[in-house]
């Protein structure tokens, strides 16, 4: 798979092998690329969208790399730390309890153990960064230059929020009140009884959705007009 210069791929996208995406090129989100094996599906790729200077964007990277990626670091590791510790305070529980059947009443446990306080510490530190660090994301209007910690605010959010351990979580809740609660923590303004099948979204605090509505599945929301797929 080849990627030019300034090219942009949008969310869910599919590259398939010996894709090439030309230079300043945007492919559409959902849609997918030809590759060795001809076209599959949606084709759709525009002129990508430049909403900086190459000054701003190179100095924006350099904050990524220095700044953003050892915070992911810290933020993702984070969850395994509570769970260790339950992991531990539950050994020690069975030890005492069941004497020499203590590992094997912990073999068959541990997968629960070690699951639900996991996926919980997780959806707890987006949450706590969302609220102490990247803060709420409002309607700004079409001459807004954002500064680079708007950027970089932005890009950490989203980093979490389209992770694959983010994705299964919200899988593993879909059409329940536990997936309106993950969203509406984010800041998203969700109604009663609304059926979700999981979506897709960075900026939840400009999403709102009224009482009893019904959602099918691989939704996008693209609430940022200066992304590379718009014009």
């Amino acid at each position: 798979i080849y990627i030019g210069d300034g090219a942009a791929v949008g969310p869910r996208a599919v590259l398939s092998q010996d894709t090439e995406v030309p230079a300043e090129r945007a492919v559409m989100p959902m849609s997918t690329m030809a590759g060795w094996h001809g076209a599959v599906g949606s084709i759709a790729h525009q002129k990508a969208y430049r909403a900086h200077s190459l000054e701003f964007q190179q100095r924006q990277d350099l904050l990524r790399a220095l700044v953003g990626v050892p915070l992911l670091m810290v933020t993702l590791s984070l969850p395994y730390i509570p769970t260790i510790f339950v992991l531990q305070s539950f050994w020690q529980i069975v030890d005492s309890m069941f004497g020499d059947q203590a590992f094997n009443v912990f073999s068959v446990a541990v997968a629960w153990i070690y699951t639900h306080p996991l996926w919980l510490g997780f959806v707890a530190v987006i949450v706590l960064q969302k609220r102490l660090l990247v803060g709420s994301f409002a309607e700004q209007g079409g001459g807004h230059c954002p500064s680079h910690w708007e950027e970089l605010r932005h890009w950490l959010h989203a980093r979490l929020v389209e992770s694959h351990d983010f994705t299964a979580t919200t899988h593993m809740w879909v059409n329940t009140e536990v997936l309106t609660c993950i969203y509406r923590c984010l800041g998203a303004r969700i109604g009663k009884r609304v059926q979700i099948d999981s979506f897709h979204l960075v900026e939840h605090d400009c999403l709102e959705i009224e009482d009893y509505a019904v959602f099918g599945s691989e939704i996008l929301f693209s609430c940022d007009s200066r992304t590379p797929w718009t014009s």
